[in-house]
């Protein structure tokens, strides 16, 4: 029976390979939890990424470690699979420890996922600056599909948020956010206004580089 014989000598290194590549995963997952230096872990984490398909499972549910180095590792590593690991930034943006929130959306801008526009805005009144400075960069990597919430959080109640709302876009420079712009200068707040200035003047001068060559090949 050569073809029976065949069949179970490659079901047998099927089954040596599955269970290679498991300990693999349980070893690098080890690692990853108990090693003392960032270096480290973070190479763990990203063993783990090249593996793929079970691994990043395993690295995934790492998030859910008391060590925040842990945490914070598996975040930066994730950063390489791209948007199928959007929802695990998102939830990790509500971590408990600021550094692991700003690795999380430092990923989220790294991706530009659209998906995660919302839970990027509603941490731009995190009560870490760093946090916010990171939301809000992420936001301005994202890009067009930010604007319109953007646009909404100019009129959000928390100063902080209004503030960062201006500043992300008039990074970048729709012209849609002109007269939003134009109504918050007006805001209550006075870094509100500020921002908003200034952000209006980015945006005005993109436009008009934007706008300008167009009229003047109608005018050709």
């Amino acid at each position: 029976m050569p073809f029976q014989n065949d069949f179970r000598n490659a079901e047998s290194d099927d089954s040596t390979k599955q269970l290679s590549a498991e300990k693999e995963i349980e070893k690098l997952a080890a690692t990853l939890s108990g090693a003392q230096d960032q270096k480290t872990k973070i190479a763990a984490a990203e063993a783990l990424c090249k593996i793929g398909g079970p691994a990043i499972t395993r690295l995934i549910s790492t998030l859910s470690q008391e060590r925040w180095e842990v945490r914070s590792s598996t975040i930066l590593a994730l950063a390489r699979v791209g948007q199928p690991a959007t929802q695990a930034f998102q939830a990790a943006l509500r971590d408990q420890d600021w550094f692991v929130r700003a690795a999380a959306a430092n990923s989220l801008g790294q991706v530009k996922d659209p998906r995660a526009v919302k839970s990027l805005i509603n941490i731009l009144n995190d009560k870490e600056w760093f946090v916010r400075e990171r939301a809000a960069e992420a936001l301005s990597k994202i890009g067009e599909p930010a604007v319109e919430s953007l646009i909404v959080a100019l009129k959000d109640r928390n100063g902080l948020v209004r503030e960062r709302a201006a500043e992300v876009l008039g990074k970048i420079g729709n012209a849609k956010s002109v007269k939003p712009l134009l109504e918050a200068f007006h805001d209550e707040e006075l870094y509100v206004r500020a921002r908003a200035v200034l952000a209006y003047e980015r945006v005005k001068t993109r436009s008009v580089e934007i706008v300008s060559p167009l009229e003047r090949r109608k005018q050709s």
